[in-house]
């Protein structure tokens, strides 16, 4: 499922930097990252599975030089190229470029032709034998004033914690979050993260955790010791495939606002500004009726 929003690229292109560095150094190669803090429309978990199947196959097929990842802008569009030095693509009877040994159609990864298509992001991929290979992702501007997406206004606070025990679940709110300016403490479970925030030593402005977590614990529960951590009413919002009425009593006593699965990504943008903006400060009892259900 595809969920577009608006959100910088920049977040994305620290993270290739972070995940590709050392696989590039191992293999004597120059990994260079273009700076970059454009505001784009797209599905961040899906953009970033693509760059980093493109970086990780110019990287694998790459032994020497360097592989850039940069951007150009124009005319309402980003161009987010993937640049090898590699051997390039060879051509198969002076048509399309040859596949790579493990290639599918097109771009010569059938992951990556499938979220291409799912996000209708068009691409130019530009190879000589010999000379190297670039593969160029176009993907549409936002709006430089429409900062928040739809509405809501931008959430306070910056430090925000995540916990789920999904990988795949904790990496795309990661990203998600990320694209929206927030510096994110993520772990599979609540001792993990309390061992983070332990060793960073900031409080955080909220909590976002799943219900169900591995060994039996639950989402509330991780907002409840964290808050003690803290001596602190954090902000908490649970995420949840089932808010059967016990669960709701559970959360409405704990003070944290309740989502059911899925969450859009606008719907959590604003749940996030009215919750951090409402209780950032908050020191009394929670407020009635904070429990939000979809």
């Amino acid at each position: 499922m595809v969920e577009t929003t608006e959100f910088s690229i920049e977040p994305i292109l620290l993270r290739i930097e972070r995940r590709f560095a050392a696989a590039a150094a191992e293999r004597g190669l120059a990994l260079s990252v273009a700076r970059c803090t454009a505001r784009i429309r797209s599905d961040p978990p899906l953009l970033a599975q693509i760059l980093d199947h493109l970086v990780a196959n110019a990287i694998a097929y790459t032994s020497s030089g360097r592989v850039l990842v940069g951007t150009r802008q124009y005319a309402g569009i980003l161009d987010i190229e993937v640049r090898d030095t590699g051997p390039g693509l060879r051509r198969a009877g002076g048509q399309k470029p040859a596949q790579r040994p493990e290639a599918a159609p097109g771009l010569g990864l059938a992951v990556v032709d499938r979220l291409v298509s799912l996000l209708r992001h068009p691409v130019r991929i530009e190879s000589r034998p010999g000379a190297g290979t670039s593969i160029i992702l176009r993907v549409p501007m936002g709006d430089p004033a429409d900062v928040a997406g739809k509405g809501g206004g931008e959430p306070a606070g910056r430090v925000l914690v995540v916990i789920d025990d999904e990988e795949q679940v904790l990496e795309g709110l990661r990203l998600l979050l990320e694209a929206w300016q927030f510096e994110v403490v993520a772990a599979p479970s609540e001792d993990e993260v309390i061992a983070l925030l332990r060793r960073n030593g900031g409080r955080p402005a909220g909590i976002i955790a799943d219900y169900r977590l591995a060994g039996g614990r639950t989402g509330t529960s991780a907002v409840s010791n964290i808050r003690g951590l803290f001596n602190a009413l954090i902000p908490g919002i649970i995420i949840t495939g089932d808010a059967t009425a016990g669960r709701l009593r559970e959360s409405r006593g704990q003070g944290v606002v309740i989502l059911q699965k899925p969450v859009a990504p606008s719907h959590l943008h604003n749940v996030l500004a009215q919750t951090l903006g409402a209780r950032s400060n908050m020191s009394g009892p929670p407020r009635r009726g904070a429990v939000v259900s979809e």
